[in-house]
């Protein structure tokens, strides 16, 4: 062996002991991370230039960084469930330990592992040359649990404290954590069972990663508050001043119908330098991330994008106008716009409008007549000790609404006698303004007192459903469930049916809808509501609650309604006539069934429904 040959063979020999270089996140997806045709639109080689600004996020996670604990909230089409994606990738191909990846749900789990961690593995050779496929022989490596050199994966759902205190980990990547429930099997709030799972490990790596929702409960955002708070500054391409993309400084023309006309561009704070969508790409390259007033511990931070900031080719700025458009007026569409184009919580309105205002501007069309543009009715019940209450609504498009009739039936509510009278109302017709008369549609009754009347009273009326108010049920109202039972206790398939109403969901957005001011000129705010000359008790009684935050037994803050007037039966009977009208069609019909739907106003049915017969039921409206 000559001198040379030997020289070579012992720096080779010494090459081989040195330790491969670190590598960050984002150097390890650049180098080796594919996207799979299911999961994206854009498949084949990651690139960093395109999401630039997940760049500093991703290093944050690397082994060479004394960051312990990330935190993005974060608007949609923006990459952050990519950016842990490439987190746990790296995880895997470095070996760097147990690790845990969480879901909301085990079916979200699933369909993570099999839409998106298993097609990654798959389509990135680094990874598939070392994590076996799934297999049911030694439970090793299964869809939920995945075994590499250094470690293994596991996917849990936060509904399952088991999964979550299983064993512990070192690096934790939870994703939408916005969605989890706020307490799991009554052992706390899913996110602290499983980052107490890390605290055993010197250079742990933690991720949460969602959109946030609604201020009180949002859990990102508590997160994002407890870090350095950075946000994305880019360079105006005017004038090169460094600011952030707001929502605000958006512009755009608007034509006579409301809908957005022309571009939309960004409006530099500085120069006044109107930036064009495509322009986005330049900036996010020179952007950096500038850390605000929040916590000074180098070992955590918090980041915040809105979708803005999408690539071009996304989410653009024209869709998020356009979706802004569309939701205005609307307090349920809004707060998802909220949460999920800029990225904010959603801080609920829950004051109660001003009394005296609706009082004032009541209108002089007659009481017990439906006026025009009003398509059907409702009638929400609500069920005292000594009566009954009720109010009359008609709908329009728009859910605009009109109060028709607000009455008591003074009777003892364990007897019969009530039947009759409030049978009289369901199946009385009601004029209407051209000459044609309509009856109720639906008609809705509160259960939460002396239920099994009411369900005796509702069993053979097809027209009338039973309720029950939750302030935690997400929607207007859910389907019906059937709650009669026999001697055996089994369900009787034709028996009475209960639907749950969101008094929540339903309180705000009535609220929002009072709260809007009349235009001089032009259409009516969606949601505008007309009443007759109604006495002052009724308006006290319709804005009579106010959303309140107390801290419940387990010592989260919770949004409750609490009476700010003895009376609220106004309020009550009017969420019921909503949530009835919601089962008629009012939040799904479009345009061209409302036409029809106004077209056969008034008609009668040839056939009444067969179980209301003998009692002369005929289908107005």
């Amino acid at each position: 062996m000559t001198a040379a040959v030997l020289d070579r063979v012992v720096a080779a020999f010494w090459d081989g002991l040195r330790p491969d270089p670190i590598m960050t996140v984002s150097e390890w997806a650049e180098a080796y991370r594919r996207l799979p045709k299911e999961a994206s639109a854009e498949h084949g080689k990651w690139r960093n230039a395109r999401t630039p600004y997940l760049v500093e996020i991703m290093d944050s996670l690397s082994v060479n960084s004394i960051v312990e604990e990330v935190s993005f909230m974060k608007g949609a089409q923006i990459g952050g469930t990519e950016a842990g994606n490439n987190f746990l990738g790296y995880c895997m191909d470095l070996g760097l330990g147990p690790t845990m990846a969480v879901s909301k749900t085990e079916t979200l789990a699933k369909r993570f592992a099999k839409q998106r961690l298993r097609p990654m593995i798959r389509d990135t050779p680094r990874l598939s040359a070392k994590v076996a496929p799934p297999t049911k022989r030694d439970g090793s490596n299964t869809l939920l649990h995945i075994a590499f050199d250094g470690g293994q994966l596991m996917l849990v759902n936060a509904e399952a404290a088991g999964g979550l205190r299983s064993m512990p980990i070192r690096n934790l990547f939870g994703d939408e954590v916005d969605s989890y429930p706020l307490d799991v099997e009554g052992e706390g709030d899913p996110c602290d069972l499983a980052k107490a799972r890390t605290r055993t490990f010197g250079r742990r790596k933690v991720l949460w990663v969602s959109t946030p929702t609604e201020e009180s409960t949002s859990r990102i955002a508590k997160e994002f508050l407890a870090g350095d708070r950075r946000r994305y500054h880019v360079p105006c391409p005017g004038c090169g001043e460094y600011q952030v993309l707001d929502w605000k400084r958006l512009k755009y023309e608007r034509d006579d119908e409301g809908n957005l006309a022309g571009d939309v561009r960004h409006l530099c704070e500085e120069c006044g330098y109107l930036a064009e969508e495509w322009e986005k790409t330049k900036m996010f390259k020179l952007g950096r991330w500038v850390p605000g007033k929040g916590n000074a511990d180098p070992r955590v931070r918090s980041y915040h994008l809105s979708s803005l900031y999408s690539p071009v080719g996304w989410c653009s700025w024209e869709q998020i106008v356009k979706a802004f458009i569309a939701a205005e007026g609307d307090v349920r569409k809004l707060k998802v716009w909220v949460n999920t184009m800029l990225g904010e919580t959603w801080k609920e309105r829950g004051d109660a409008p001003d009394w005296e205002i609706l009082y004032n501007r009541r209108e002089t069309y007659k009481l017990g007549q439906v006026p025009k543009g009003a398509v059907f009715l409702t009638m929400g019940v609500d069920v005292q000790k000594d009566r009954l209450e009720y109010e009359v609504v008609a709908w329009g498009p728009g859910r605009e609404s009109w109060s028709i009739e607000f009455g008591i039936i003074e009777t003892d509510v364990t007897t019969k006698k009530w039947h009759k009278p409030l049978d009289e109302l369901r199946l009385k017709e009601w004029p209407t303004e051209d000459g044609r008369a309509l009856r109720i549609r639906r008609a809705a009754i509160d259960t939460g007192y002396q239920a099994h009347h009411v369900y005796s009273y509702a069993r053979t009326r097809t027209t009338v459903m039973c309720v029950k108010g939750s302030q935690l049920f997400p929607d207007v109202v859910g389907p019906a469930k059937l709650v009669d039972i026999n001697l055996a206790g089994r369900r009787i398939k034709r028996g009475v049916k209960l639907h749950m109403v969101g008094t929540n969901v339903c309180k705000l957005e009535l609220y929002s809808f009072l709260r809007n001011n009349k235009p001089a000129e032009g259409p009516l705010p969606t949601g505008w509501c007309h009443f007759p000359q109604h006495p002052a008790e009724y308006f006290k009684q319709l804005t009579a609650e106010q959303v309140v935050s107390k801290k419940n037994t387990r010592g989260y803050t919770v949004r409750v309604w609490e009476k700010i007037r003895e009376r609220n039966e106004a309020l009550d009977c009017r969420v019921y006539a909503r949530a009835a009208a919601s089962i008629v069609g009012l939040d799904r019909w479009g345009d061209e069934r409302w036409k029809k739907e106004k077209a056969a106003m008034g008609r009668v049915a040839t056939k009444p429904r067969t179980r209301e017969r003998k009692q002369g039921y005929l289908q107005g409206g």
